[in-house]
Parts: C-alpha cells; sequence; structure tokens
C-alpha cells in the first residue's frame, strides 16, 4: 500500500500527548483486552438457548467469576498465610514481624568489640527512637540528646529482632505500582529524599546493613506508653562533589561511602523515608581500597571482604533522572 497521508492515523498524532496524559503511555494498555473478552462471549453462545441471549451470557459469566473467586480462596487457605505477612494496603513498606532471630544488644557489642561499625551503636538506637516517639524531623537529626533521654527509652531484655528483607512499595513514571524487595544481603542500596536546605543533588544513599523491629517504652515521668518500631540499620554514602554529573554533563552521579571518623557513618533509618532500592555500579578505575572504613572484617562488609570499591555511580531509572536533570540545568 503506498505511502499517503489520508489515513486517519497520522490525523490522530496531535492527539497522543493528551491521551498519554489522560490515560498513560501507549505501552500501558492493548486493545487485546477486548479481544479476549469477546473470545469469552462466543464461547458461551452455545451453552444458551437463544432465547434473552444477553441475560443467559451475562449469568454465564457471574457463574464462572464466582468459581474462580472460590478457587482463589481455596489456594489462599491453602497457603496458610499469616496476616502479618500479608502488607496493609497504603502502606510505603512491608517489614515482616517474625520474631525468630532476636539480637542481644549487649551480646551483639560483645562479639564484635573492635568494630567501628558499631561504635556508639547502642546510643544511636536510642537517639532514633527518640526522634520518631518526640515526632521530631529525622531528616537533619540536629538535636543532641542527653544520657538522661536516653535512659527513658526502654527496650524490653534489650533484644531487638532481626529480619531478611523488607519491601518497598513505589509509583513508577507510568503511574503502575511496584516494589522492590531490600535484603542486606544481595540488593542492599537505598535513596532517601536529601535532608539539605538547598541540596546540589536531590537524594542520599545508604547501604542498608540491618532491618530490625522492637517493641520500646518510653518512660518521660508518666505512665510508660508502649510502641513499636521498625528501623534499619545503614551505613551512608555521599555524592562526590569534584564530580559533574547530570544530563547537562552526560555523567552519572558519582558516590563514595563515608569515612569512619565521621560520627554519622553509620546511623540509623526510619523505612517510611525510603524512596525504592537504588543499584550502584562500581568505579572499576578507582579501584579497591580502605581508606572510608581501616578495620578489616567489619559487619559493614557483608560477606567477609576486607575492602570496598573507592566509589560508585548510581543507576539511574527514568525518575531518578528526571529529578537530577531539572536541578542541574
Amino acid at each position: 500500500k503506498k505511502f499517503n497521508l489520508n489515513t486517519y492515523k497520522f490525523h490522530a498524532m496531535g492527539d497522543y500527548m493528551r491521551t498519554i496524559r489522560f490515560f498513560g503511555t501507549t505501552d500501558s494498555f492493548t486493545t487485546q483486552i477486548g479481544e479476549l473478552a469477546h473470545r469469552a462471549l462466543k464461547a458461551y453462545y452455545p451453552l444458551t438457548s437463544k432465547t434473552d441471549t444477553p441475560a443467559q451470557l451475562a449469568k454465564h459469566e457471574c457463574r464462572h467469576c464466582v468459581l474462580q473467586w472460590l478457587a482463589a480462596g481455596a489456594i489462599i487457605l491453602s497457603t496458610s498465610q499469616s496476616p502479618d505477612e500479608v502488607p496493609p494496603p497504603g502502606k510505603r513498606y512491608h517489614i515482616a514481624m517474625s520474631q525468630n532471630q532476636p539480637v542481644s544488644l549487649f551480646r551483639l557489642l560483645r562479639e564484635s568489640n573492635n568494630d567501628p561499625a558499631l561504635k556508639k551503636f547502642i546510643p544511636k538506637l536510642k537517639d532514633h527512637i527518640l526522634y520518631r516517639l518526640q515526632n521530631l524531623d529525622v531528616s537533619y537529626c540536629d538535636h543532641i540528646f542527653t544520657d538522661e533521654d536516653r535512659h527513658s527509652v526502654i527496650i524490653p531484655n534489650n533484644t531487638i529482632y532481626s529480619i531478611h528483607t523488607m519491601q518497598v512499595h513505589y509509583t513508577t513514571y507510568d503511574m503502575r505500582r511496584e516494589y522492590d524487595t531490600i535484603n542486606p544481603r544481595t540488593y542492599a542500596n537505598v535513596m532517601v529524599l536529601s535532608g539539605e536546605t538547598n541540596p546540589n543533588h536531590p537524594y542520599w544513599y545508604a547501604c542498608i546493613l540491618g532491618i530490625y523491629h522492637m517493641e520500646t517504652w518510653l518512660n518521660n515521668g508518666g505512665q510508660p506508653v508502649k510502641h513499636h518500631l521498625e528501623v534499619l540499620w545503614v551505613r551512608w554514602l555521599a555524592p562526590l562533589w569534584n564530580n559533574k554529573s547530570g544530563m547537562k554533563h552526560a555523567r552519572l552521579p558519582k558516590v563514595a561511602f563515608v569515612e569512619e571518623s565521621d560520627t554519622d557513618a553509620f546511623r540509623f533509618l526510619d523505612p517510611g523515608q525510603v524512596i525504592q532500592g537504588v543499584y550502584l555500579i562500581p568505579a572499576f578505575a578507582s579501584g579497591h581500597g580502605v581508606s572510608s572504613l581501616c578495620h578489616g572484617k567489619s559487619l559493614a562488609r557483608p560477606g567477609g571482604e576486607l575492602d570496598n570499591w573507592e566509589a560508585y555511580y548510581v543507576r539511574m531509572r527514568v525518575n531518578l533522572f528526571s529529578s537530577i536533570s531539572s536541578i542541574n540545568l
């Protein structure tokens, strides 16, 4: 067929932008759904008496849906999934409430006494709990708590509970719901919004070292109130200021671990602050090194590694790329 401008598709091109904004991207919908639905009605047609056909087709369709619903209910019951394992609707993240892996805080510190990753582990944990329970802004963490404030935090038996994974739910650029499964042993890097007032880079990055939940009380002179908290133990990465990145420079953002001498190199993070997981690409040209952590074997290096890559590149997704580009432009 010869090329011509008289076909409808060329005249509809002007409406593509408005249609995408209204319905979503063109890969979000398809005509196959309607075609398959039409095929299902054709399958039901021989089962009717050809009298009042629409009503009989509707009854067959309704009966088929009820049977599917019953079958799905039987599958759910057979899996014996506990209600705690089902993420509540509308929550940004999901962490299981299992208590199969208790962690004694004092035993943890005793077994890794010289590990710089555990320096002031309990005071930092209690500071984070105070921030959360007093509804302070955890993005800045500029408030200084006294030892008396920390003594008001009660953790029963000084025990917290470790969890293997967490799910972070987010909305993609084409308005779909997705989630990342964060595992400290395999896929541990996440991104959060920068807490700086005028950031040069819109995000902060962290490597999750542990996922915990605990029961805690706050004894501030009145009746102690029980709270349940979920926390992430993280090692922070910082952008390299001498690296120019973004759309203007056609380069990926470059980050490196914060040095162990910085008191904020290892901290606790509210899981609700996590936007999504992020993939860090080792900067091979920078090589391995111990400039950020000189201890050797450490809980901050899963798998028994003795060093880290000196720097990493942040692999950008569509929404991350657009946010960084807007700041750089």
